[in-house]
This record gives C-alpha cells, structure tokens and sequence, in this order.
C-alpha cells in the first residue's frame, strides 16, 4: 500500500483547504483526502432541488478583505470564485424593518427599541470593554445576559439581544461569554479590543462580506481545480474507524479492512469522535477533552418562492420572542438569479435548533417565517429542510478548544472546533492558518504560511 506524506481525515472545507496547501508546499507533497460520504465539501456544497440550487444552510463569507480565507485564496487558489459584495444586514422587529445599527450614532437612532433601553445597552458595553481591559479572564466567565440583567431591560430588548447573541456566535446570550460576543478569541490583544471600540465607535460593519456567485459549491470547486496534477487523491465513501499508531507516533488509518499509510495525518472531523479512533491509544484525560466539546444543530427551511419578497440586496435577522431565538433570512438569488427559475426568488432561513423533536421545529419555523410575511404561504412552490451542524463546537462560556496538535506525534487536528476565531468558512479558514503554523513548528513543512 502506497505511503503519503499525508492524510487528511474528512473532506470538508477545513480538510481540503488543508489538502490543497499541503500539495503545494515544499515542491509538492503527495496527499490522501479520506471522506466518509460519499460526497465531498461537508456544510460547503451547494445542490439541485426542483430546479433551485440551494447551499447547505444560509452562508455569508465574512472578512474577505484581509482575513485567513483571503489570504489562503491568493496564495493557492488558481482561479478564486467571484464574490458579490453582501450589501447591508436588516433588523425585522416588532413589525417594522430597519438597518441593523453598526455604530452608537445608528444604535441611538434604532427607534424600533426603547431609546431607555438603547441608552442602558451602550453603558453596558462600555462597562464590558472597561472590564476586559483591566481583568479580562473574569469576564470571559460572565455571560451576556449576566452582564446586562440589572440594566433593567425591556422583554423586547432582550430578545433583541438574544437573537444577536445567537446570530454571532452560535449560542444564546445565556450561553456566551460578553468577551466572546465582541469576536475577540484571547485575553491578551489589547490592539484588538481597542480596534473593537473604534469599529463600534465609528465604522459600519459588513464591508468585507460577501457571497459566491454560483453558490456556495464554487469555493470547494475552486479548491479542488487548484489541486496539482497527481498530488491530491480523494477517496469517498471511507469512514475511518481505526487510528493506527506505532510506539508514540502515527502510522496511518484503517477503516476495519483496508489501512492507509502516513506519518502525517490530519484529522477535520468532530474532534469529540477522535477518542473512539484512538482507544487506549492517547491518555484518559485528553479523552475526556475532546468528549465534552459540544456542537450546535440548526434548522434551515429553503423557500422558492413565485415572486420576489425580499428587495434588498442583504440580508435580515428576524429577531425571536421568548419562545425562541430568531432566524437569519438571506435571499441568495439577489446575488445570483441562476440559482432559481426565471422570476423566481430563493430565500434560506437559518434556526438554531434547541428541540429533540425536528418535526415540531420545522412547524414551528414555518408558523415564524409565515408571521414575518403573511401572504408568502400563497406564493411557496418549493419548500426543503436541512438539519445541519454548522459549527462542530458552539462558544459557551467553559467550551473547551482543543489545539492542533496532539498527544500523537504526527496527529494534528484541523477545524471549526480547534479554533475561537469568527464563525463559519471563516472560521474553518482560521483553522487552517493555526494548523499549518503548527505543522511548520514540526518541520512537518518547510513554506510559509499566511498569516
């Protein structure tokens, strides 16, 4: 069986990004993508159903001026997808729509809230960046609500907030942290918390948003045309039930009957199933880590609908009520056309999902959207459910974020629960970066990585 310099365990964005820089670095290196679908992209595919073209849950790429998934494109992408700018997000609250308010001259003039309560929210937050400049472990133990119950909010304020909290970071405002909800991913860059006040001070957000023409399936195709000739081999439908290590260091994987060979392996799959690969192989308490990362689901209903409901290039956040946290509406025909019939519009409806029971959410989520647009149910002719886990570890306060490299020598780990930076392909993006930083501490590479 033919040795690799390295094996890439799961064929989602962070494992083939991961692929694609390792078949580029040091002249080339020969590498095996292990995927155990038998497709490839992950939450990063886009596919047909009754003539729409919908992605895997509703994606915005953010950072695209000068963040990891940029600098990967420019270093290694042949031909990067074509990205259409995001436009503005949108608030759809107690009945009316308004611009989501960036700065505090807008978030004065949010008058669709109590100007009281807009007032206590920004003494909130000044109190929370005055903390993390002075103790800012303590407040990463203080969630949201915590920080802002005594302020003495209105119930639509707070759930306002809530949906906010989920919306950025996965979690309910319950759940994260204040420190996280400002993006901040350590307690010790001053440069960017103070770059946090003056964006909230003065500068609308969104500027460096985007989404890909063509679906969120062209990033992944972009990827895989940019894979040198005979560098990269993907092996689908494979699910690696077995780890194999010799002494202290990797030697490969296994699925039960066939075994692939490589002192190089790089796992991108739910860091809370390596321990069941690994068996006594790595220590009880590391084990233990890795089984309390905790992932989130979410509902996405697709709608294609018979006319255009949604004008605006953008997207909204339909703020929830104490039943629930709200959704994220992006109507990603208003970029592309041709992801739907001629005159028709296609809308995804993004739902953190907090219920066992699917069926009733999706009813649920149907009843929501329907109270937003009371006559869309007229106009729906296509309707479809995804339940998806989009990211692999939710930002609550506690989360454990295990690093990239592991008790094995030669077992990295790469993905959207080895990282604390953003949401989503950025996420992943950032990922990628920290692992490739590690690999070349190892000599395990010789190029340079972005940074």
């Amino acid at each position: 069986m033919k040795k690799y310099d390295a094996i890439v365990v799961g064929a989602g964005i962070s494992g083939l990004l991961t692929a694609l820089v390792l078949s580029k670095s040091d002249g080339g290196k020969d590498v095996l993508v292990i995927e155990k679908e038998n497709h490839i992209g992950g939450v990063c595919r886009s596919y047909n159903v009754d003539g729409y073209t919908v992605d895997t849950g509703p994606h915005i790429i953010t950072r695209l001026k000068d963040g990891p998934l940029k600098k990967l494109m420019i270093k290694y992408l042949d031909t990067p997808p074509v990205f259409k700018p995001h436009g503005k997000y949108y608030v759809k609250i107690n009945g009316s729509t308004k611009e989501f308010p960036w700065t505090v001259a807008d978030w004065i003039q949010f008058n669709v809230l109590p100007l009281r309560d807009r007032i206590s929210l920004i003494r909130a937050l000044f109190s929370a960046l005055g903390t993390s400049m002075v103790a800012p472990k303590k407040i990463t133990k203080v969630s949201v609500y915590d920080h802002i119950k005594n302020y003495d909010l209105s119930d639509s304020t707070l759930n306002f907030v809530n949906t906010i909290a989920h919306f950025l970071t996965g979690a309910s405002m319950h759940e994260v942290s204040v420190f996280r909800i400002f993006g901040w991913s350590d307690t010790k860059n001053m440069q960017k918390k103070v770059s946090s006040l003056v964006n909230f001070l003065f500068r609308e957000g969104a500027g460096d948003q985007a989404y890909p023409m063509g679906g969120i399936k062209s990033i992944v195709d972009s990827i895989v045309r940019s894979f040198p000739e005979g560098r990269v081999d993907i092996k689908k439908s494979f699910e690696v039930k077995k780890i194999l290590i010799e002494g202290d260091s990797i030697k490969g994987v296994s699925d039960g009957k066939n075994e692939y060979y490589s002192d190089t392996v790089i796992y991108s799959g739910f860091v809370s199933e390596l321990p069941k690969m690994l068996g006594d192989d790595i220590p009880a308490e590391y084990a233990n880590k890795l089984n309390n990362v905790t992932n989130i689901l979410s509902l996405t209903v697709w709608l294609g609908l018979k006319k255009k409901y949604f004008k605006n290039v953008g997207s909204e956040i339909l703020v929830g009520d104490s039943n629930g946290a709200g959704a994220w509406a992006i109507p990603i025909t208003n970029y592309d056309q041709s992801l739907a019939p001629p005159g028709r519009q296609l809308v995804g409806f993004g739902f953190m999902i907090d219920d066992a029971d699917i069926e009733s959410v999706k009813k649920r989520a149907m009843e929501f959207i329907c109270r937003h647009w009371p006559s869309i149910e007229n106009d729906i002719e296509m309707v479809h459910y995804q339940v998806l886990v989009p990211e692999k570890s939710v930002n609550r306060i506690n989360q454990v974020i295990p690093s990239h490299r592991t008790p094995v020598r030669g077992l990295y780990l790469v993905g959207t629960d080895t990282s604390k930076a953003s949401m989503g392909i950025t996420r992943a993006s950032y990922s990628v970066v920290e692992c490739l930083k590690t690999l070349k501490e190892d000599g395990k590479i010789q190029s340079d990585v972005p940074m």
